[in-house]
């Protein structure tokens, strides 16, 4: 199917920001700080917008404001580790979400390297090392598509998520698996 045929019958509005913002804030997500570099060029920041996009071979999806001081170092170094933030890890995100607390990115937590040499906490439920695969330009991100070169897993680790504005964790239903 083309573009034509797909956009017949699809009414076009703008929608304002501030109602988009408020609605997405319904959109429960994981937690994750995405981190690159080495040494003292380690950069990192907060992520929600983070998802599977294969299983064969693995690939993330990972959305990063072009505004975002890890932006540039990110795609330079060709490289990136998604850290699956924990309930104990609500600390981190203050300093990994705000510019003016960038110095203490990397004081907290245990930090280690996996395969790409990235920054991956040591107590996170999951890491993915990455290399970048690919890379587009949307609006005020960039989407970047991220091959997993090394898994990490601490199993028993409860995951954080973010949803309505706030941080919190996730709880099963009655009977559901795990």
């Amino acid at each position: 199917m083309g573009d034509a045929a797909l956009s017949v019958g699809c009414a076009s509005q703008t929608v304002g920001v501030a109602d988009f913002k408020r609605a997405m804030r319904s959109l429960v997500s994981g937690v994750t700080i995405v981190t690159t570099g080495r040494g003292d060029s380690r950069k990192g920041l907060v992520a929600s917008a983070v998802c599977s996009v294969s299983v064969d071979p693995p690939l993330l999806l990972v959305c990063v404001n072009k505004e975002a001081s890890s932006h540039d170092p990110l795609l330079a170094n060709g490289c990136f580790c998604v850290n699956v933030l924990g309930r104990s890890h609500a600390e981190l995100v203050r300093p990994f979400s705000r510019q003016s607390a960038a110095h203490e990115r990397f004081t907290r937590g245990r930090w280690e390297t996996l395969v790409t040499g990235s920054p991956a906490l040591a107590e996170a439920p999951a890491n993915f090392d990455c290399r970048i695969r690919d890379s587009m330009s949307a609006a005020t991100h960039t989407i970047i598509l991220g091959e997993v070169q090394a898994i990490r897993m601490n199993a028993g680790r409860e995951p954080l998520v973010y949803g309505f504005g706030s941080l919190g964790h996730y709880t099963p239903l009655p009977g559901e698996a795990s």
